[in-house]
């Protein structure tokens, strides 16, 4: 298909082996992928260098091809592909968690985690892919308390500053000393739960020292934002961090 400039595969269907010998185009518009894995041969060996849009969604990941995930989404979404524009990854349901030691996704725009999200992944995720714009979370989870770096507002980014061992602190003035901005282009977070599998304080403490770090982010929605009073929060620590005055909070 030298001239293809859009394609769609949907559930992988027995007639789409003929795409393992297919020549596709160096550039395309649109590439979706839904609710299957395409073999990632298909795209490794393929001469496709530039999408204008990407999008691939699964809605079961199993265990026994998590090497296929991790190969078929490291090269789309990795340096061998440029996405143009927006590159999105929708997971509905998946037998394992992710492992960030294996991800490489830089070209990452938008991604929807409909399961269980742990604080420190969702941290790492925004920290280590630096075109993410909006994130998703379905219930996000405290099973360990994140390292945070110190440093003064605007002090940099995160290649600095002194690493605190312990991150949780429960004197809001006290947090508001450990913020070390973080190089980041997040601007939509919407988590549509929180797991109180720690002490909410915990929860709390977590969530505003993120808000301190991201000064990309412009909305918030988190259910249960009043329940750990971000809301005044946000309105103590304004004058330390400007960035906080054009953020958005609902939930």
């Amino acid at each position: 298909f030298p001239r293809l400039h859009s394609l769609s595969v949907t559930n992988y269907p027995p007639d789409a082996a003929m795409s393992l010998v297919a020549e596709y185009p160096v550039h395309m518009k649109q590439l979706t992928l839904r609710y299957s894995f395409v073999p990632p041969s298909v795209f490794i060996k393929s001469r496709i260098r530039t999408i204008e849009s990407l999008d691939i969604t699964l809605y079961y990941a199993q265990l026994e091809r998590s090497d296929e995930f991790y190969a078929l989404t490291n090269h789309l979404f990795g340096r061998a592909v440029d996405v143009k524009r927006q590159s999105a990854l929708l997971m509905s349901y998946s037998e394992f968690q992710l492992d960030l030691g294996r991800t490489l996704w830089p070209n990452l725009t938008v991604v929807r985690l409909m399961s269980q999200v742990d604080y420190a992944t969702m941290e790492q995720l925004v920290r280590s892919m630096p075109r993410l714009e909006k994130m998703v979370i379905y219930e996000l989870v405290f099973s360990q308390r994140p390292v945070v770096a110190a440093s003064a507002p605007g002090g940099g980014n995160s290649g600095g500053g002194q690493l605190l061992a312990d991150a949780f602190v429960s004197d809001d003035q006290r947090i508001t000393g450990c913020a070390l901005m973080w190089e980041t282009a997040i601007g939509y977070l919407d988590i549509l739960s929180l797991a109180y599998v720690s002490r909410p304080d915990i929860v709390a403490s977590c969530i505003k020292r993120f808000l301190l770090h991201v000064p990309s982010l412009r909305s918030l929605h988190i259910n249960g934002c009043e329940a750990i009073g971000l809301r005044d929060f946000v309105d103590l620590v304004k004058p330390q961090y400007p960035h906080l005055h054009k953020l958005m909070l609902s939930g």
